[in-house]
């Protein structure tokens, strides 16, 4: 037989120079075939070359006959292909499925579109899924060109605005910096919004300046920078702007905000003492030690709720908190089991700390890996309970004892794991 060149692979062994199988050293006959390892060329009998391999990076669509060493060198990879095959299948009918749901979104309860976010939402829909039950798709329906107009009035007349309740134009509350100061210091960790002034800030900076005209009683508020953020990684930039509007509309964010608001009834207050309130039944004893260091759940549940944890976790969790947040209906018990849960995995390495100081690095280093010595972003340190002014603490290098990121790194355990928590507890 002559030599043959099997794609990227090896020159096949001329067959008619081998008397004996290198592996066994059988003498081929009609019992012991003649066969080519696939891998490495080398002619074999069948009896040693009985196992197969998928060798797709060759060019074969099939599993193919290797000899046995290749086989004992190579397995893992085939495993590896298996698992790949089978991940690549799951997430086609993931997203097939979520293709039926959003056809019928309005005729799902609200129950089993929280049961199918749990398992998941392909990144490809996300967004579509995002727009379609928070309500969104048709606010954006109902109000054709509004982004664009309102983005038209603060482009070209950057000192005066005027507003659907106001006929004559005014000088703009001072926004502009305070948003450019918050949008430098959101997510530089993450590519879209590493550049300063690039065009990811800048779409940043367009949705919140809209968003603050659109909505003058709310304006802007420190915090938003990061739910805007996250919205800009998985859908175009009007559609963020109008999930943005639901968000602070419908969310638990709104009742945080209305309590920075003059005149407002707080309720910010009512939302963490139910939520302190739940944790001192549940975990009275880590309530008692953070109390005994100086420490204050609220501080840290007050910054959970109003940044609907983007803040403070990895992204790919906060996506995955944010896929069931969304298809529950903004239900606020989604968010006490999420932070609960953060608590329930935080305990056991917060009993081992010497102090407040050592409680506020752990709850810092949520979000990240354990060699980077400062939180990439957010300005460093602890924030106030009724604002996200940040209160400086000396940088150091936090040990791996101390960092929390590594207890948060598996975005799909931690959304299984939180929602099994049961809801103790009801919320208007």
């Amino acid at each position: 037989m002559a030599s043959t060149l099997l794609g990227s692979g090896p020159k096949w062994v001329p067959d008619d120079v081998v008397r004996m199988c290198p592996l066994c050293t059988a003498s081929f006959n009609v019992f012991k075939r003649k066969h080519h390892c696939r891998l490495c060329g080398s002619v074999i009998c069948d009896g040693c070359s009985s196992q197969k391999l998928r060798l797709l990076y060759m060019g074969y669509d099939g599993p193919v006959r290797v000899c046995d060493v290749c086989y004992q060198q190579n397995e893992e990879i085939d495993q590896n292909d298996d698992l790949e095959e089978e991940e690549i299948s799951d997430e086609e009918e993931s997203y097939q499925r979520w293709v039926v749901i959003l056809q019928y979104a309005n005729h799902i309860v609200r129950s089993q579109l929280e049961a199918n976010a749990k398992e998941g939402i392909p990144e490809r829909i996300r967004g579509d899924v995002w727009l379609m039950v928070s309500g969104a798709h048709q606010l954006k329906i109902k109000n054709p060109g509004v982004y664009e107009i309102v983005c038209k009035k603060f482009s070209s007349q950057p000192d005066k605005v005027e507003t659907q309740t106001q006929t004559q134009t005014q000088t703009p509350p001072p926004f502009d910096e305070l948003i450019k100061l918050d949008i430098s210091r959101t997510f530089p960790q993450v590519k879209m919004f590493e550049e300063l002034d690039g065009e990811g800030q800048r779409k940043l900076f367009r949705v919140l300046k809209a968003y603050s005209i659109y909505n003058p009683n709310v304006g802007y508020k420190q915090g938003m920078s990061f739910l805007a953020a996250v919205l800009l990684t998985i859908v175009p930039e009007e559609d963020a702007f109008w999930i943005f509007v639901i968000l602070l509309k419908t969310s638990v964010v709104n009742t945080i905000l209305l309590n920075e608001i003059d005149g407002a009834e707080p309720q910010t207050a009512t939302i963490v003492e139910n939520f302190v309130s739940i944790c001192r039944t549940q975990y009275p004893k880590l309530l008692d030690f953070m109390s005994a260091k100086g420490g204050s759940l609220e501080v840290f549940a007050n910054r959970w709720f109003t940044t609907l944890f983007a803040y403070d976790l990895p992204l790919p969790i906060v996506l995955k908190i944010w896929d069931v947040y969304f298809a529950s209906g903004f239900s606020l018990s989604i968010l006490y089991k999420a932070a609960l849960y953060i608590l329930k995995v935080s305990q056991t390495v917060i009993f081992t700390l010497d102090s407040l100081y050592d409680i506020i690095k752990y709850f810092n280093s949520l979000n990240t890996p354990p060699q980077t010595t400062t939180r990439p972003n957010t300005p460093g340190g602890l924030v106030s309970p009724n604002s996200l002014e940040p209160i400086f603490i000396p940088t150091t290098n936090i040990s791996t004892q101390l960092n929390g990121w590594v207890l948060f790194r598996n975005p799909d355990k931690f959304v299984h794991e939180f929602m099994e928590i049961p809801a103790t507890w009801s919320v208007s």
